[in-house]
């Protein structure tokens, strides 16, 4: 039987949503009916296990050096010849690209190379939070154009998908939601030795932990979670935050911590690679983001049974149901977060069962199986669609959840 051939590109393959949801995509397609591609720009906190995993799952690797994260005019042009290129000798089925640059720099490579489909899986659009007025207009007036030509456009959440279906991205017939997967056996079945963890981070023997574990970048807002916590330090001076993480704004962070005093109650512990046992050792996840897809980590924290305080910003209140499975809080507020948090604190009965809720909430919804079976199911309708559906493919694959 011929195997359907299926090239996905993303930007970087750095440790976040995006990389996690793409490599966990790539390693779950059914090799018997999939031959897989996974082409990234260079990465500069790659998975430490990316060469290992894709090699095990049966899945090619290319690095494409052009393809970055900023925008850099002649760059990207080189990028997309170059990837024009790479598409055409491979005669690819299908061209599934992911995040805002990739799916520019792959849209505009698939309409040179004249492959069958596209798919593109905006991870969280761009138009809100990231960029000034002009360029998020003009960013905003691309990705109609590219829309154009994509045969399909995968949003995280159904609201997200309004988000874009609102501002004019696509009409709805366009788009599709699939939930980013995630391991989450990992997280239900995590344990954690809270005496011997804290001593082995260095953190007081008792009192509350809060969490943050997000990109160092200001679209997560992690400045508004500073500002935060001397107000929750005035009612719960013994607790802590542990920042978890990697990228641009520590050093800005770390300067923060300094300048407020907080060094003893706010941790840079970098990032984890333990973090099923970071989260069960957690009182109360925070994610202040400005702008955020779906949220992966609220779906772990869930996982583990721990309530979460959130942004009510974008996807998040697809998951964060306000006094269910957390408390959403005013984006860029740090009195109403600081509250929020407090709420959580200072009440462990309503927080356990907004845990419990959650963790009942997550599973087996946001399951990776899931979402690889979601994807086939969307390639396999498009290329039924197409006429390119061999007769017994669909038939022959594994059974799925």
């Amino acid at each position: 039987m011929k195997k359907i051939n299926v090239l996905h590109v993303i930007t970087r393959l750095d440790k976040g949503g995006a990389p996690k949801n793409t490599l966990l995509t790539v390693s779950g397609l059914d090799k018997e009916r999939y031959r897989v591609t996974l082409l990234s720009g260079p990465s500069r906190n790659p998975e430490e296990d990316l060469e290992e995993r894709t090699t095990k799952a049966g899945v090619e690797c290319a690095v494409l050096d052009e393809l970055v994260r900023p925008i850099r005019p002649w760059t990207d042009l080189r990028a997309v010849l170059k990837l024009a290129r790479f598409m055409r000798r491979h005669k690819l089925h299908i061209v599934h690209t992911h995040t805002s640059k990739a799916g520019v720099v792959g849209r505009l490579a698939f309409l040179l190379a004249r492959s069958p489909l596209l798919v593109h899986a905006s991870h969280g659009h761009v138009f809100t939070g990231f960029y000034g007025p002009v360029l998020s207009t003009i960013l905003l007036w691309l990705d109609r154009f590219l829309s154009l030509f994509t045969h399909r456009i995968v949003a995280l959440t159904r609201r997200g998908m309004e988000e874009q279906i609102h501002l004019g991205v696509a009409p709805r017939r366009k788009f599709a939601v699939v939930p980013s997967g995630v391991e989450l056996e990992r997280f239900t079945e995590a344990s954690v030795d809270a005496v011997a963890k804290r001593e082995q981070l260095g953190l007081p023997p008792v009192g509350p932990l809060l969490g943050v574990a997000a990109e160092l970048d200001p679209r997560k807002g992690h400045r508004y979670l500073l500002e935060a916590m001397p107000l929750v330090l005035r009612r719960r001076p013994d607790a802590v935050l542990l920042v978890m993480g990697h990228g641009p704004l520590r050093q800005d962070l770390e300067a923060r911590i300094s300048l407020m005093n907080l060094e003893g109650s706010v941790r840079m512990l970098g990032h984890r690679e333990d973090m099923p046992e970071m989260l069960s050792l957690l009182d109360v996840l925070v994610l202040p983001s400005l702008n955020e897809g779906m949220g992966r980590v609220v779906v772990e924290a869930m996982a583990c049974a721990k309530p979460v305080v959130a942004s009510n910003v974008m996807g998040i209140p697809e998951l964060v149901e306000d006094g269910v499975t957390g408390l959403l809080c005013r984006p860029a507020d740090p009195q109403d977060l600081a509250e929020k948090i407090l709420r959580l604190l200072e009440d462990s009965e309503p927080a356990r069962k907004m845990g419990a809720a959650g963790k009942e909430r997550v599973y087996p919804r946001y399951d990776a199986s899931r979402m690889v079976a979601a994807y086939e199911a969307l390639y396999e309708a498009l290329l039924k669609e197409k006429g390119l559906l061999p007769a017994d493919h669909a038939k022959s694959g594994k059974a799925r959840p």
